[in-house]
Formats: C-alpha cells, structure tokens, sequence
C-alpha cells in the first residue's frame, strides 16, 4: 500500500504527540492496510484514522477529515 499525504501527515502528527509509535498489531510498517480504517457513524464520518501503538502496549487513534486534503 503506498502511502498518501493525508496518510504520512497522521503518521507524523502521531510521532509528534506520542513520541516513539509503533505499527499496530500484526502490521509490520505504518503501510500496511490494518493501520488506517475510514470512518463510519456520527463521530468518524468523513475521517481517515490512524491506528498505532505505544511501546507500553495501548493502542492510539488520530484522525483527520477526509475532505480536509486531497492525496
């Protein structure tokens, strides 16, 4: 899966707040497909959201409107 603009700036808004990330679960790089999920129902319509793990173990979510950027 290549990586979109809208895709690298969550990445980086991630790193920015977290500090160290990792891929979530079985993922083995912030590509593949299991990190990234478009929203559904009334709170994360419209948004692409970023999944990702702390080195403790807890998982984490940043999103961004959709329509906010294109690729």
């Amino acid at each position: 899966m290549l990586t979109t603009t809208l895709q690298k700036n969550l990445i980086r808004n991630a790193f920015r707040k977290f500090g160290e990330i990792k891929p979530i679960g079985e993922a083995r790089s912030f590509c593949d497909s299991r990190c990234f999920s478009r929203g559904v129902g009334k709170i994360y319509e419209g948004k692409l959201m970023f999944w990702f793990e702390t080195p403790d173990g807890s998982s984490h979510l940043v999103t961004e409107e959709l329509n906010a950027k294109a690729n």
